[in-house]
């Protein structure tokens, strides 16, 4: 393979990965992971957009399967951090893409695309003992 194909097929990852992350890795925010998909972030805009008219007690319901009470302070919070998230998952791709542009062949090779991107909602009742 030449470094172009290799260079190409890495961004392919990389892009791939930074989509991923941006769509199903979650967001934490007060140490609950609430979900990132595009219509959750739709929901989440719509709360913003609410404002003081959220409903009093709204149960939200988060990735690990529990609720919280979203209260307008919450929307905000979630909301920045899900624009924050994405400004760094974006910022970690286009490193990497820099950085692969400068790499030999054996760099290129034993490059790890996964690393760096921010961390991921893991639902702890799959993992396998």
């Amino acid at each position: 393979m030449d470094l172009t194909a290799i260079r190409e097929r890495l961004w392919t990852q990389i892009k791939s990965h930074r989509d991923y992350v941006k769509t199903n890795g979650g967001c934490l925010v007060q140490d609950k992971w609430f979900h990132s998909d595009t219509d959750s972030k739709q929901q989440q805009i719509a709360l913003v957009i609410m404002g003081a008219n959220i409903p009093a007690n709204l149960q939200w319901k988060t990735l690990d399967g529990s609720f919280v009470t979203m209260t307008q302070a919450l929307a905000s919070e979630l909301f920045a951090a899900q624009v924050m998230r994405e400004q760094v998952i974006f910022g970690v791709a286009e490193s990497k893409r820099a950085a692969i542009a400068n790499m030999t062949i054996e760099q290129l090779e034993a490059y790890d695309v996964l690393d760096g991107f921010p961390q991921e909602y893991v639902d702890e009742a799959l993992i396998q003992p």
